[in-house]
């Protein structure tokens, strides 16, 4: 069994990521190797350019959870990485099934006292029964039996946590503030807003998931003078902008960006109007930085915008309700200010990097000290 006073080892694994969870899963190789925890992280190579670059030898590319042809490699690959290590972390369904049973197999091939890797999966999706039946069947199934396979299974929020029908830990996101390195000014000027046009930030991938057509009908439903701006890339940008285009809404797709902090330092207001998201990350920077929120009122959003404290929940697809949100922010500062200054003060008193570690790194030790699997 693990010696209470050592600090486990500990890997972190992960898919194909464009966005949040290839940012939080990096966040957390900082934070525990920071902290004097002996870190890797495994994941598609591409990876190595994006989220996971500069760690050099701490990568370990892999295709995860890769295609049905490459499932036994990659499922072998991962089951010797996986047994140099106390815990590992595997994050999304897929890869967390599958690393749940490299776990498995490596301590069932132990002949020594040490029960082997324990295997913690972080859930931070889920698929809509609206959107994709197949496979949300298919999820449905797979939530269900990630508990009995993983020694311990979180969820980055409530309904996550629901899904998997079990006593599951909620362990919410947190992120770092995001860094300003331009003055407000200049990053309107250089976007083209005057002082007396309020700017509304979206920063989320180009999916329809994050329903940005609805955020778009908004804006040109809105009677106060705004200007959204969307940063972010993916497979809608080309409809997107012929949407925009069609309706001559003050929107600016503004494409991947990489100041996102001088892009919050510049905004008046922040929104996110997905059909569904957990714990988002955008939200969390943009509480940072002092905004309002606009969220649409599904899955965990509602931990983060609490209506009335931190910024106003519309109904997901309701783009009248969502205009007039916008409109009710764009026509009165002293609003922005205080509910911006409580998305701060909640943001530092709730969802500390400092408390998601400490979390976490109880549940890593708890799974190590109790021998790693059943």
């Amino acid at each position: 069994m693990h010696n209470p006073t050592e600090v486990p080892s500990l890997l972190l694994a992960l898919g194909p990521s464009t966005g949040g969870i290839g940012q939080h899963v990096r966040l957390l190789y900082d934070e525990f190797s920071e902290r004097g925890w002996r870190v890797k992280v495994v994941g598609p190579a591409g990876l190595a350019q994006t989220s996971m670059s500069g760690l050099r030898d701490d990568f370990h590319p892999l295709a995860l959870p890769g295609s049905a042809s490459r499932a036994v490699s990659s499922w072998s690959k991962l089951r010797q990485t996986c047994a140099e290590f106390d815990v590992v972390h595997a994050h999304g369904l897929r890869t967390g099934l599958l690393a749940a049973r490299a776990c498995r197999s490596s301590r069932a091939s132990r002949t020594n006292t040490n029960g082997g890797p324990a295997c913690v999966v972080t859930l931070h999706n889920r698929v809509l029964g609206s959107t994709a039946p197949i496979s949300w069947r298919l999820t449905r199934y797979g939530e269900k039996l990630l508990p009995r396979w993983a020694d311990c299974a979180i969820g980055v929020s409530p309904d996550i946590v629901a899904s998997m029908g079990a006593s599951a830990p909620y362990v919410p996101l947190a992120a770092r503030p995001r860094p300003s390195h331009v003055g407000r000014e200049e990053t309107r000027k250089d976007l083209g807003i005057d002082p007396d046009t309020c700017l509304v930030l979206c920063v989320a991938r180009l999916h329809p998931q994050k329903s940005l057509d609805v955020l778009i009908n908004a804006a040109a439903q809105a009677e106060q003078r705004i200007q959204v701006v969307i940063a972010g890339d993916g497979p809608s940008k080309e409809k997107l902008a012929q949407l925009v285009a069609k309706l001559s809404a003050p929107v600016t797709l503004l494409g991947r960006r990489d100041d996102i902090g001088d892009l919050l330092a510049a905004a008046d207001v922040a929104v996110l109007a997905s059909a569904w998201e957990a714990i988002p990350l955008a939200l969390h920077e943009a509480a940072y930085a002092g905004l309002p929120l606009v969220g649409s009122r599904v899955g965990g959003i509602g931990e983060i915008v609490v209506t009335g404290e931190t910024g106003m929940l519309v109904d997901a697809g309701d783009s009248s309700e969502l205009a007039d949100a916008l409109d009710e922010l764009a026509r009165d500062p002293a609003l922005r200010a205080k509910l911006g200054a409580n998305a701060l003060a909640r943001e530092e008193q709730v969802f500390s990097v400092d408390k998601m570690v400490l979390a976490l790194s109880n549940i890593y030790r708890s799974v190590v000290d109790a021998g790693g699997g059943r």
